[in-house]
C-alpha cells in the first residue's frame, strides 16, 4: 500500500511538471508572436538612430534602427512607434529579436525635422522621442558684402555662407571667380568660405561668383546653379572730404518753351557748419551745355551711361567724354534750396529743340545730366504680345498723326 501511494505521488508530480512545462511553452510561443508582452519595454532600454548621418544631418535616404534590451516584434513596434511628419515604412528584423530597421518607403524631405516617438508604457503616451533633421540641399545662403552693397571698405574680406560645412575646400579655386581679377587667399570657417584679397581698389565695382557644380566633400551634392553678387568699394577718402552733391541723372525731358529744372541733393547744414569759411553762403555752381548732332549719337551716349548698374555710386557720378561735342552755352547760378537736403538748379532760359548733355561743377565736384528738348511727348505700354505707343504734341495738345517710330 505504501509502494502504491508512493507511485501515485510520483505520477502526480510528473503530471504537474508536464502541465507547467506546457503552459510555459504556450506562453513563450504567444509572447514570440506578439499576442502579449509580459512587461513593457522601459525607456532606458530603447534606442533609435539613423544609419546615414553626419554632423550636417541625416541623409534623405537613410533608414533607422530601433533596438531594445528586451525582445521586440513587428506588431508591437507598429502599435507603439509614432512618426511626425508621418511617412510610410517597412520593418526589417535585425540579427536578433531585439533590433529592427525602420525603412522609409520614400525619400525624406530635405531640410526637415522628423520626430520618432516610442510609447514605452503601452498606454498611448509618447514617453521617448528622437528628433532628426535631414540635410538640406547644398546651396549658398548669403554673402558678405551683401548683394548690391556700396561704400564697402577696401580692406574687407569676402565671405560666402553655404548650407553645409562639408564643401570641398580643395576645389574652391576651380569654381571661385572675382572680376576685376584680384589676388588673395582662401580660408574655411565651418560653413563660411572666406576670400581675403591682397588689395581692392577704391570706387570699383566687383562681381564675385561661385560656378555651378561646386561639390560637397562626399561628392553626393553640388551647387545646382551659379551664385553671383556684386558690390562697390568706397571712394578715396580725399574725395569724401570735399563738397559733393547728387543729382538725378536719368534722362530728363522738357518742352521747347520750358526752362529746364534739375533736382540736386546734399546736406546743406553739414557743409555750412563744417566745410566753408563763410557759413552763410551756399556754394555756387557753373553749368556747361553741350549738343549732340542727332538722336543716334544721343542714344549711344545714354546706352554707355545705362550700362553701369543703377544701384552703384558710379551710376550717380558717371562722367562721359564730352570733348567731341559742341558747347552751346555756359552760365553760373546758385542752388535754390527747398530744405537742408533738396535743392534745385533752374536754367536761366528755355532751350531749342535738341539733345543735350549738361556738365555741372561745384568746386571739384562734377556731375552730368542728359536732356531731351522737344514738343513731342510719348507714352509706351507693352503687353506680352502687343504694345502701344502714344505720341502727343504739347503745343496743340493733340495726338501726332502719322508719327514715325524708330
Amino acid at each position: 500500500m505504501d509502494i502504491f501511494s508512493q507511485n501515485n505521488k510520483l505520477k502526480l508530480v510528473a503530471s504537474l511538471v508536464l502541465i507547467i512545462a506546457m503552459f510555459a511553452a504556450v506562453f513563450y510561443i504567444l509572447n514570440r508572436i506578439g499576442l502579449f508582452l509580459d512587461t513593457p519595454v522601459i525607456a532606458a532600454e530603447v534606442t533609435i538612430y539613423a544609419q546615414e548621418q553626419d554632423k550636417t544631418g541625416i541623409d534623405t535616404e537613410t533608414s533607422f534602427v530601433l533596438s531594445a534590451d528586451q525582445p521586440l516584434n513587428e506588431k508591437k513596434i507598429r502599435e507603439t512607434l509614432q512618426v511626425l511628419p508621418t511617412f510610410a515604412y517597412d520593418l526589417e528584423k535585425g540579427d536578433n529579436d531585439n533590433e529592427y530597421r525602420i525603412i522609409p518607403k520614400e525619400k525624406l524631405v530635405e531640410d526637415k525635422i522628423y520626430v520618432l516617438s516610442f510609447d514605452t508604457s503601452n498606454q498611448g503616451l509618447e514617453t521617448l522621442n528622437w528628433a532628426f533633421q535631414t540635410k538640406g540641399s547644398f546651396r549658398v545662403l548669403s554673402s558678405l558684402p551683401r548683394l548690391k552693397s556700396t561704400d564697402v571698405p577696401i580692406d574687407t574680406g569676402i565671405e560666402i555662407v553655404f548650407s553645409r560645412e562639408d564643401f570641398d575646400f580643395s576645389k574652391v579655386g576651380n569654381y571661385f571667380k572675382i572680376t576685376p581679377q584680384v589676388k588673395g587667399r582662401f580660408e574655411q570657417h565651418k560653413k563660411n568660405l572666406v576670400f581675403i584679397p591682397e588689395k581692392l581698389e577704391s570706387g570699383t565695382i566687383y562681381t564675385v561668383s561661385v560656378k555651378a557644380g561646386f561639390p560637397s566633400l562626399d561628392g553626393k551634392q553640388a551647387l545646382e546653379e551659379e551664385y553671383s553678387f556684386s558690390f562697390e568699394t568706397s571712394p578715396l577718402k580725399e574725395e569724401q572730404d570735399k563738397f559733393t552733391f547728387d543729382i538725378d541723372n536719368r534722362l530728363s525731358e522738357f518742352a521747347v518753351d520750358e526752362a529746364p529744372v534739375l533736382t540736386a541733393y546734399f546736406n546743406l547744414q553739414y557743409y555750412l557748419d563744417k566745410k566753408w569759411d563763410k557759413p552763410t553762403e551756399v556754394p555756387s555752381l557753373a553749368v556747361s551745355l553741350y549738343n549732340y548732332k542727332d538722336y543716334t549719337d544721343f542714344i549711344e551716349a545714354l546706352a554707355l551711361k545705362d550700362a553701369i548698374p543703377d544701384w552703384t555710386y558710379q551710376a550717380r557720378t558717371y562722367q562721359a567724354d564730352l570733348s567731341g561735342l559742341t558747347k552751346s552755352a555756359e552760365f553760373e547760378m546758385e542752388f535754390i534750396s527747398v530744405d537742408d537736403y533738396s535743392h534745385y538748379i533752374v536754367f536761366p532760359e528755355a532751350l531749342p529743340a535738341g539733345y543735350y548733355a549738361a556738365e555741372i561743377r561745384v568746386g571739384d565736384c562734377v556731375r552730368q545730366v542728359w536732356l531731351q528738348v522737344s514738343d513731342l511727348t510719348t507714352y509706351l505700354a507693352l503687353g506680352e504680345e502687343k504694345g502701344i505707343i502714344w505720341v502727343n504734341d504739347l503745343k496743340s495738345k493733340k495726338p501726332v498723326k502719322d508719327a514715325d517710330v524708330a
